[in-house]
């Protein structure tokens, strides 16, 4: 869905941490990382290492090894935004540890069409935890609709595959009212259907799908409308079809897998 990220700054000291983390795990790469008496590239190596140890191949990777480097992450950016005497630069330091948690929740989602890891009680724990901390850190950094509509996509997610149907409901509610208002500022529908957004039709398919696991007979029809309406925007919006085919199959990915555990 997304481009490409462009090269980590730090890029080329990844060979060096790999090797620590390939020999001595999560612990001695924390350990690594926190030797570096620099705020700023600390800071970065820790980012570098989540990004690295979440979403690529190495030895150790498993979904408890992202949830251990991505709450070091976090920690680290609050230590500095606790010593930051200048609230500007003490925000941006929340900022990072937001932006950290979001990802951390979403990476540890049961939605992904190529990763079919199991994800047990504690992986869904974990991640919705992660997505309360970037509520509240978006709240007080006075964010726009769209980090509250995937932040709110994000608890809804973990709430589902948790079983609590009512928590997913509200916040998939809350995901597809913010993205309903980006949607009016970008001139776009804010109804499901071809010329909805991606986030749009993306949220109306979630909140059919809690519905659907609450006993809501509705809850069957609004999730497939979701369907259907990102399979208009295919025929109505060549350049989004990427973004429309991705939509479809993490909506199918999730239903299979609520179904399977509901």
């Amino acid at each position: 869905m997304a481009n490409p990220s462009p090269e980590h700054p730090l890029a080329d000291q990844w060979p060096r941490l790999l090797a620590t983390v390939e020999s001595g795990g999560v612990p001695a790469l924390i350990a690594e990382i926190e030797k570096t008496e620099d705020r700023e590239t600390r800071r970065g190596l820790f980012s570098l290492s989540f990004g690295k140890l979440s979403r690529e191949e190495w030895s150790g990777r498993s979904l408890d090894s992202t949830i251990e480097i991505g709450r070091a992450t976090i920690a680290e950016g609050l230590r500095q935004a606790e010593s930051e005497e200048d609230p500007v630069e003490a925000g941006k330091r929340i900022d990072f540890a937001n932006v950290v948690s979001y990802n951390l929740a979403a990476d540890l989602a049961d939605c992904w069409p190529h990763d079919d890891r199991p994800r047990e009680t504690r992986h869904s724990e974990a991640g919705l935890a992660a997505a309360e901390d970037c509520l509240r850190w978006r709240e007080e950094l006075g964010k726009g609709p769209f980090p509250f509509s995937i932040a709110y996509w994000a608890h809804g997610m973990h709430s589902l595959s948790l079983g609590q149907c009512a928590a997913a409901t509200e916040s998939f509610e809350k995901s597809l009212a913010a993205a309903q208002e980006l949607a009016r500022g970008e001139h776009r529908a804010v109804e499901v259907g071809a010329d909805a957004t991606f986030g749009v039709n993306l949220g109306v398919g979630y909140l059919g799908l809690a519905r659907m696991r609450a006993g809501d007979p509705e809850g069957r029809a609004m999730f497939e409308s979701a369907l259907a309406g990102f399979s208009a925007q295919k025929a109505a919006h060549p350049e989004e079809e990427l973004d429309a085919d991705f939509g479809i199959s993490q909506l199918a990915t999730a239903e299979a897998r609520t179904r399977s555990s509901s």
